[in-house]
């Protein structure tokens, strides 16, 4: 008996190995409560995309996550409806949702759905207090779980729950920084002793604040392009000098991976092979990478998910930067944060963001 354990145990142990070893996206369709699921996991993005019909209109959605052996992951859907207003409130034992919502054949976070159905629904919300803070001339209303990193001209003002700091970086003031990279878990800083290009930079660990000098292999021109990153990796195209470069900033390491005498790499759906001179003439850019991203239009903020538009904010604001369903934003001087539960939570302030405000503001 206990060999037949050991041996069961070991077979699981290969099981689960090859599962997430040979893991590959897919498609399937089914149906739960009269809502035809069409359920989608991609391996590029590690994300679960599902689109959802119910009375002729489809509710889009997704979840990062990495694949599950279990596939039909809805188990139930409860419909609630108000006036011109109806959620799908989607039940699963392997991942949790937010209710996709609907109003006037427009999806809409639900945030945004009015209080009569709020409380049909009655889901249970985290609360946060507003307080008030200040440093370096920056009102600090709400942090969440935020670090923010905001250029003072010389460097980063640093903010987080744990601590407040300033980072120096350069000797004179720097009003428009220019070639700042933030990746999944790093900022990327150029070194601006030169007018026209950079040979080596700093990096920043988000979370730690540690920083880096990195001095680069070749230099690369300000006259770049950033293609696409991939978490901690850096795809951008030096137009000067007709080079795509990749750069990853977990190993500290550059590879040239297109040139004149030969062909680049881009993602626009799946990867592939492309002439660095067509990257230049078509200005291509990396599409499909990532689940959702955010768009303003018609003075408002939209989310995009497989080409599908999902209202977050009715606010005339700038976006700033999102960490995947969180999109921050300025309203004139003010920065705020909303996602598909919070409407609108405000969180910092500063007079400075009157007048400059583009590339300057880092949220991890």
């Amino acid at each position: 008996m206990k060999k037949t354990k050991i041996i069961i145990i070991i077979l699981t142990i290969v099981a689960i190995i090859i599962f997430f070893k040979h893991q590959k996206s897919y498609q399937l369709t089914y149906e739960k409560d009269n809502v035809t699921i069409t359920e989608k996991y991609q391996k590029e993005m590690q994300s679960y995309l599902f689109n959802l019909t119910y009375d002729n209109f489809t509710y889009t959605t997704f979840k990062k996550q990495k694949m599950l052996f279990k596939r039909k992951l809805i188990d139930k859907i409860d419909i609630f409806k108000e006036n011109d207003e109806t959620c799908l409130v989607l039940k699963s034992t392997k991942i949790s949702f937010y209710p996709l919502c609907k109003k006037n054949n427009e999806q809409i976070s639900y945030a945004l759905i009015s209080d009569e159905l709020k409380s049909k629904i009655n889901i249970i919300m985290n609360e946060y207090n507003e307080t008030t803070d200040e440093y370096e001339n920056i009102s600090i209303y709400n942090l969440l779980d935020n670090n923010f990193y905001i250029w003072n001209y010389k460097g980063f003002t640093h903010i987080s729950q744990d601590k407040k700091e300033k980072i120096n970086l350069v000797d004179k003031d720097i009003y428009q920084p220019k070639g700042i990279i933030k990746t999944k878990d790093y900022l990327f800083i150029p070194n601006y002793d030169f007018p026209s290009y950079y040979k080596k930079g700093t990096i920043i660990e988000a979370k730690t604040c540690k920083t880096f000098n990195w001095k680069l292999k070749k230099p690369i021109y300000f006259d770049q392009t950033i293609l696409g990153i991939k978490n901690n990796t850096i795809y951008l195209l030096d137009k000067h000098e007709q080079i795509e470069w990749k750069i990853n900033l977990d190993t500290k390491k550059m590879e040239k991976i297109g040139s004149n005498n030969k062909k680049g790499v881009i993602y626009q759906n799946k990867w592939s092979s492309v002439s660095v001179n067509k990257m230049l003439n078509q200005n291509l850019t990396f599409q499909g990478l990532y689940p959702i991203t955010f768009k303003n239009e018609n003075k408002q903020i939209y989310a995009e998910i497989e080409n599908n538009n999902i209202l977050f904010s009715k606010d005339d604001a700038y976006i700033i930067d999102n960490n995947f369903d969180n999109v921050y934003y300025l309203i004139n001087d003010t920065l705020y944060m909303t996602n598909q539960l919070y409407e609108k939570i405000r969180l910092l302030k500063s007079f400075e963001w009157n007048f400059n405000y583009q590339n300057i503001i880092f949220v991890f």
